[in-house]
């Protein structure tokens, strides 16, 4: 069962009138306010006053591991601190910042919205994250915890919509709610949930040592073999391995060869506890 979410309206203004160039964001009933800024469009929207406000804000690059790199900060100036970043840090290409159209953020309230940012950050595990420290939470009055909680459910919002899945945490969290698939065979043992980006093979997973035959010169055999090389799985005794971290595949039967070695499909395999499968639940 998927939790419901309200309607929301996002306004998306183009700053050079180019889809990758500058954007300013914001969404319907919100206080908030982003600015997405490639790196070399810095000097142009450095120009805007509000800029000069307190800020929590990502730097977004790419890893050589191939996950996003990312790093969390908050700024009193958002306008001096990117600045000292551009001079200093090389692996970024794009700046999100988050203010608030009413000045309202504290100095507390930013430090707390970096806190959380980090730990949602560590938590979901799809980023390289380039902070050296975990920030601090500052102590704060229920009542600005409960609008600094709404303001993060925001941010997530709207750094999703902008392609920045680095929030998103896709394990498992309550198996009532969610949509949890099961795939067993020759060994491997898969735990997969959907989630709107695809079918997400959860760590602790076991994976089928070997490739059947007719698995083999296959892509799907080339990814297994190149991932049983990494330190995302662990190799067992009996010459299977245990997945390390979770993996989002695009189809059903892409991760149900991946888990048991072998060709097959997906829909037909991939069953729920009660043994409906996905074809069955989904397709008819």
């Amino acid at each position: 069962m998927e939790n419901i979410s309200t309607p929301k309206t996002l306004k998306i203004f183009l700053f050079n009138g180019k889809p990758t160039g500058t954007k300013i964001v914001e969404l319907s009933s919100w206080i908030g306010k982003a600015y997405v800024i490639p790196r070399k469009r810095l000097s142009e929207l450095l120009k805007r006053e509000e800029l000069e406000s307190q800020a929590v804000y990502f730097l977004v690059g790419d890893s050589e591991s191939g996950k996003r790199k990312i790093y969390i900060g908050e700024a009193e100036n958002f306008k001096k601190r990117i600045l000292q970043h551009n001079q200093k840090n090389d692996f970024w290409n794009m700046v999100v910042c988050f203010i608030s159209k009413d000045d309202n953020l504290t100095k507390a309230h930013i430090k707390y919205l970096e806190y959380r940012m980090i730990r949602l950050s560590q938590e979901a595990n799809r980023a390289e994250i380039e902070n050296g420290n975990n920030g601090v939470i500052s102590k704060l009055p229920e009542s600005d915890i409960a609008e600094m909680e709404e303001f993060i459910e925001n941010i997530k919002i709207i750094i999703s919509t902008l392609g920045f899945v680095f929030l998103e945490n896709v394990s498992i969290k309550n198996d009532e709610q969610e949509e949890i698939y099961y795939v067993k065979g020759r060994g491997g043992n898969g735990i997969i949930k959907i989630v709107d980006e695809g079918y997400v093979l959860q760590k602790g997973s076991i994976i089928a040592g070997e490739d059947s035959p007719s698995l083999r010169g296959k892509g799907i055999s080339v990814m297994r073999f190149q991932y049983m090389q990494t330190d995302k799985v662990r190799k067992n005794q009996d010459g299977n391995f245990t997945l390390l971290d979770n993996i989002i595949f695009s189809s059903p039967s892409y991760v149900a060869s991946f888990v048991i070695g072998n060709s097959t499909n997906g829909w037909v395999v991939l069953k729920n506890k009660n043994g409906e499968t996905l074809d069955k639940l989904k397709r008819k």
